[in-house]
């Protein structure tokens, strides 16, 4: 198991930052999550739709949601702005 390889080398894994999906059937993919949780609680389980790799999505019908995403995070950094002065904003 990766995490005692991990330590053996003494490493140790953050386990609030690991993700895990899975493929096949429904039946299949309950009986992994439910290992998944058993080894520890924190590890994220993605959906189909959150599936991307270094940022991108990685099925092309889920554009928008990417798109979507980007746009929340470019509201809010819009919003944020406001707090900077005047010349800290003109260099970010």
């Amino acid at each position: 198991m990766i995490k005692n390889k991990c330590e053996n080398i003494g490493l140790e894994l953050n386990f609030s930052k690991c993700e895990f999906f899975t493929f096949g059937s429904k039946r299949d993919a309950t009986a992994a999550q439910e290992k998944i949780v058993v080894i520890h609680f924190s590890i994220k389980i993605l959906l189909v739709n959150e599936l991307s790799l270094l940022g991108f999505r990685l099925q092309s019908d889920l554009i928008p949601n990417a798109i979507s995403d980007k746009i929340n995070v470019l509201s809010i950094m819009q919003t944020r702005l406001y707090f900077l002065s005047a010349h800290h904003a003109f260099f970010c």
